[in-house]
């Protein structure tokens, strides 16, 4: 039986830099917001202008960790599409070093 061996990574310098420096993570009960006169309910959002990204406290801290790589992933490459924002953040979750991982969790805290 062959092992495959996943070298764990670094959470990418923009998006570390989005996180330490430039956005507050906001942890609350409800995300809304309106787009095109609709109001929608999201798991999480980012507001470039405001320099806020909001994530629900509703989601398990797993699922919030995930919300805020989507969020962070929609900041760095805008031009990608929900379904390959989805997947960047779902291998960046799989393939971080635990200390990265632990970073995430604690901007996820709270609510």
């Amino acid at each position: 039986m062959v092992s495959v061996v996943t070298r764990r990574r670094r959470l990418p310098r923009p998006m570390r830099r989005l996180l330490l420096e430039e956005f507050e993570v906001v942890v609350q009960p409800l995300v809304r917001f309106k787009r095109n006169g609709t109001w929608y309910i999201a798991d999480g959002q980012i507001c470039p202008e405001r320099r806020v990204i909001r994530i629900s406290c509703r989601l398990p801290l797993s699922e919030r960790v995930l919300t805020l790589l989507h969020e962070l992933v929609h900041a760095v490459h805008p031009w990608l599409d929900e379904a390959a924002v989805e997947r960047r953040a779902r291998w960046l979750r799989d393939h971080l070093v635990d200390e990265d991982l632990a970073l995430l969790e604690a901007f996820c805290q709270g609510g």
